[in-house]
């Protein structure tokens, strides 16, 4: 039985079998009302209860012709062949078409071919022993026979053949995608070296040699004010580089195994301002918020509270000259509220224009989150950056 084996499943959606059920519905109405005339009463007599459901039963098989195509056909072919018998020919052989269709559907065409030739051979016999005296016209029988199964055939190895044909284009579809897919990656991972290279050259041989310089700075005076500044240059510098190494290794990293733990989070911020604050900077630190929040904010949120705060303070160092700074960390339960406050005077007249990168970058951070960032002149004079970003559980 491995031969006649099905090498696919036709499809079983519900709404084709309830075409199916249609179809046998529409067969078995035509049978009954061929099988009650007179004239078909007359010659193969009256059908009881019992030959209805010979004489029916080769439709009402076609509902279930998905779920065992070579099964049902022998089915009914073998109901056939008793009705047949009986009660004369009715419409039963109608039941062939689709019956033969789904076995050449499932089964490679040779297959189908042979499986079909049998059942024909099968119900031949009909022609010879059948009521009705219908030997007289076996010829024209055979064909009708031979007609149906080939008609059922045809059909069937055509669909076959087009889902095939489909099959082959989707698989070759897939294999071209896939292609893509490799030639695009590989041109992004080219690119991102290049740009790390290009970085580097640009970036890091820069902040490298102002790194140097500070130091040979510091090692040549004997300011002690000077010299903490110049020491908190090196030490930012340093930093610098190490970000810069970061973002390097990231833009290198070929695959989806890339570290992507932010660098800062909560706890760093009061540092950034302790560096800041060496520098000369006039702030207040007021962290509002439990020891324990950078534990159960997620470290995306943690970061780019971090990032807020870096980029506020370097704008009102650069612009609001010397000035009073207020660095605020508020939280609740549902968000996290970052504001950086200065009085001075230059700001304002910086920052308004809405037209820096570094605003930009804070509000797609923050909108990127969910929060909302508001950035302006304070009533009083100086400028002001308040961020609410939504707090959420660390799932990772």
């Amino acid at each position: 039985m491995t031969w006649f084996a099905p090498d696919r499943t036709p499809n079983r959606a519900p709404i084709w079998f309830v075409a199916d059920a249609c179809g046998a519905l529409t067969l078995v109405f035509v049978t009954v009302v061929q099988m009650s005339r007179p004239d078909a009463v007359d010659e193969f007599g009256a059908v009881g209860f019992p030959g209805w459901l010979l004489v029916l039963g080769p439709a009402a098989l076609i509902v279930v012709r998905r779920l065992a195509p070579l099964t049902v056909l022998a089915a009914a072919i073998g109901i056939y062949l008793v009705a047949a018998f009986e009660y004369g020919e009715g419409n039963g052989t109608l039941a062939l078409v689709p019956l033969s269709y789904t076995v050449a559907l499932t089964r490679p065409p040779r297959v189908s071919a042979t499986i079909l030739a049998i059942a024909l051979v099968a119900v031949w016999p009909i022609t010879f022993y059948g009521p009705g005296e219908i030997d007289s016209f076996d010829g024209g029988a055979r064909f009708v026979f031979a007609m149906f199964f080939l008609v059922g055939w045809a059909f069937g190895t055509q669909v076959r053949a087009a889902q095939e044909r489909q099959a082959a284009l989707a698989e070759h579809a897939a294999a071209t995608q896939a292609a893509v897919d490799a030639v695009a990656r590989q041109a992004v991972a080219e690119e991102r070296n290049r740009i790390a290279r290009e970085l580097h050259d640009a970036v890091g041989h820069s902040v490298n040699v102002m790194v140097m310089q500070a130091g040979a700075a510091r090692l040549a005076t004997e300011d002690d004010r000077a010299v903490g500044s110049l020491r908190e240059i090196e030490r930012v510098g340093r930093l610098a580089l190490s970000d810069l190494d970061r973002m390097l290794g990231l833009l290198r990293e070929a695959d989806d195994a890339a570290p992507l733990e932010p660098a800062y989070g909560l706890t760093d911020i009061g540092r950034l301002v302790d560096g800041v604050r060496s520098a000369g900077a006039d702030i207040d630190y007021v962290n509002e918020c439990p020891a324990e929040l950078d534990r159960t904010v997620e470290r995306t949120t943690g970061a780019t509270a971090y990032r807020i705060v870096q980029e506020a303070l370097t704008n009102a160092v650069k612009h609001a000259g010397p000035a009073h700074i207020e660095v605020v960390l508020r939280c609740d339960e549902r968000e996290l509220v970052v504001q950086v406050r200065d009085d001075g005077r230059g700001a304002a007249s910086t920052a308004t224009t809405g037209g820096g990168r570094g605003l930009i970058g804070m509000r797609e951070r923050v909108e990127l989150l969910g929060g909302r960032l508001v950035t302006g002149p304070r009533a009083g004079g100086g400028y002001r950056v308040e961020a609410r970003i939504p707090r959420a559980e660390d799932e990772r």
